[in-house]
């Protein structure tokens, strides 16, 4: 009897042992690390450098480092997911005072997160362009638990908004502490660890772009590295099945068959708030690649968001530019760097004609 209760104790505690120490070290929502390199890239990009060679870095803690440290309220900013990312200040109405606060995998909660930041230093952005992806109103949204670095902050503007949301219920001081013996958390961290995703590079300053690694503009936006900025476009037109699924079931659009009824709530009490500010709102769609989203359609419903938002605008008197469908813009495989983002001239295409 005693062997087998050591036996037990010793087979218990080998697997915790393992998911503790896997989602310790590659942490891939941050719930541990301190982000002295993010606040080494803000400094960088508040004293006027371009930011060279980051592999990886958490994009929440840097947007936070920037609007707790900016001296000034900033006017223009874009909220987005990495669809978003190549809108630089060129692009915005206002060059002199514009930031993208665009992060991987952006949702509606990093949405709120983001903008409670500006409201906990009394600083309001008078313009805001939000690219909207249809993973927004997808309930089953699993792009991670990146957006819980900004859990507290989500959840103060969700009280601001007077929403009733699951975190208030669960919360606790240290509840990110749980993660580390959660195991969807070391499926997670696991991925990020054989990606090699956990690994940091210094952060480089420099008043010019890398012409080989990714850079971070002074204003938010971003280059990315010379082997991605240059994908072959004629392989794009003949994306493999794999390839194709890759971003036809990216975790954005896990189990996405309903535009979530309290997306819609949140995301409408969101921009009412908003416009009650007096804030300038410009909706965004950018398109996806033509073999992507001719998948995407058949799976998800990708036009029934866009027809959402597009609804949504006319309603509330609000600009809305772009479409998820490339065609209606005639942009083909050529305007894209893989199935997901398209190139700058795109974003150009639309913003400066709309």
């Amino acid at each position: 009897m005693k062997r087998f209760i050591i036996r037990t104790l010793i087979f218990s505690i080998l697997p915790i042992t393992t998911i503790i120490s896997v989602n310790l070290y590659a942490d891939p929502a941050y719930f541990f690390k301190k982000g002295k390199i993010e606040k080494q890239i803000a400094e960088h990009i508040l004293n006027g450098y371009n930011v060279n060679g980051i592999t990886n870095l958490n994009e929440r803690l840097l947007q936070k480092y920037i609007i707790e440290n900016t001296p000034d309220t900033i006017k223009e900013i874009v909220l987005g997911s990495s669809r978003g990312m190549l809108i630089d200040k060129n692009l915005a109405s206002n060059r002199a005072s514009f930031f993208n606060h665009s992060v991987s995998g952006g949702s509606l909660e990093d949405f709120l997160g983001i903008y409670n930041l500006y409201i906990e230093q009394d600083k309001y952005p008078t313009s805001i362009i939000i690219e909207l992806s249809p993973w927004v109103l997808n309930d089953n949204c699993s792009t991670g638990n990146r957006w819980k670095t900004l859990l507290q902050n989500y959840r103060s503007m969700s009280h601001i908004l007077q929403l009733s949301t699951v975190y208030d219920i669960f919360y606790f001081p240290n509840t990110e502490f749980l993660e580390l013996v959660s195991p969807s958390y070391f499926q997670e961290s696991y991925r990020n660890l054989t990606s090699n995703d956990h690994i940091k590079s210094e952060p480089i300053p420099s008043t010019s772009p890398d012409s080989i690694n990714a850079t971070i503009f002074t204003d938010g936006s971003r280059l990315y590295d010379q082997k991605y900025n240059q994908t072959d476009s004629a392989a794009l037109s003949t994306l493999q099945s794999e390839n194709i699924g890759r971003f036809v079931h990216w975790g954005g659009f896990d189990r996405f068959q309903v535009l979530s009824s309290d997306k819609q709530e949140i995301f409408s009490r969101f921009i009412q708030y908003l416009q009650q500010k007096d804030t300038k709102l410009l909706f965004l769609l950018a398109p996806f690649h033509p073999l992507v989203y001719n998948e995407l359609k058949k799976l998800y419903p990708v036009e029934e968001s866009e027809n959402f938002f597009y609804s949504f605008a006319k309603q509330h008197n609000i600009k809305i530019i772009g479409s998820y469908n490339p065609g209606k813009y005639n942009f083909s495989i050529y305007d894209f760097h893989d199935g997901m983002h398209p190139r700058k001239h795109v974003y150009q295409t639309l913003l400066w004609n709309e």
